[in-house]
């Protein structure tokens, strides 16, 4: 692990215990339904501990949430809530986002029979490799779509789009917890990262043993997170 990755780790664990003093009621809030982000805005984190970004901010607000009993990097606490606890409320919020979608007719859930079979027949799919090409260039140009987002539009758009997809997008809390895992000597052999194993532990944690994470899916993620 690089010191920057290091040093950042340790900062939020360390605000983390501040925070489950300033604020235990946070454990209540997400056990309601409000998100790591929500929190984080709730209590203005960002300002609280003078962090730079909204994904720090619910790293803390995680890392409050769950604790860190094993004592790595150097700060030892419990949680406000269980692994277990943990889990569990997680579906929750993934299920009651998606069932949102569906009843607010959001996204592809708002879609009739015939626009889906017209997307698949006749819209951008059905373009000459040519035809898509410019048309992606002069969407870009002219900063339309997803070229005039925000970049935290841009992940709501992306989550959003995982979701009608059936998919299962990846929490930030649950992102820490497979980070965290991949720098501990249990869940390495020699230089390399057994993947496998942690992405039955996030399973097992997060999505009550169901098979959402697969060994190719944590590696792409943990890519990326570095």
């Amino acid at each position: 692990m690089e010191p920057k990755q290091f040093a950042a780790i340790k900062f939020s664990l360390k605000k983390a215990i501040k925070l489950q003093g300033l604020h235990p009621e946070i454990a209540d809030d997400y056990k309601n339904g409000m998100t790591l982000q929500g929190i984080a805005a709730k209590y203005e984190i960002q300002n609280l501990f003078g962090v730079l970004t909204s994904e720090t901010a619910s790293r803390i607000v995680y890392c409050a949430l769950s604790g860190n009993l094993e004592g790595r990097f150097g700060y030892s606490f419990e949680g406000l809530l269980t692994n277990e606890e943990l889990s569990s409320i997680g579906k929750n919020h993934m299920s009651n986002h998606g069932l949102e979608m569906v009843s607010q007719e959001r996204g592809m859930f708002g879609w009739t029979d015939e626009q889906k079979r017209g997307y698949r027949s006749k819209g951008f799919i059905s373009w000459s490799k040519k035809k898509r090409k410019a048309h992606g260039n002069s969407v870009c140009r002219r900063g339309l779509g997803i070229h005039a987002m925000t970049s935290k539009e841009r992940k709501e758009a992306a989550r959003k789009a995982t979701i009608s997809r059936g998919k299962v997008p990846w929490e930030e809390g649950e992102k820490l917890c497979a980070y965290l895992f991949s720098k501990s000597k249990f869940y390495q052999r020699g230089s390399l990262v057994k993947n496998g194993k942690i992405a039955r532990e996030i399973n097992t944690l997060w999505h009550g043993g169901r098979k959402v994470r697969s060994t190719m899916s944590l590696a792409h993620m943990l890519c990326k997170y570095k």
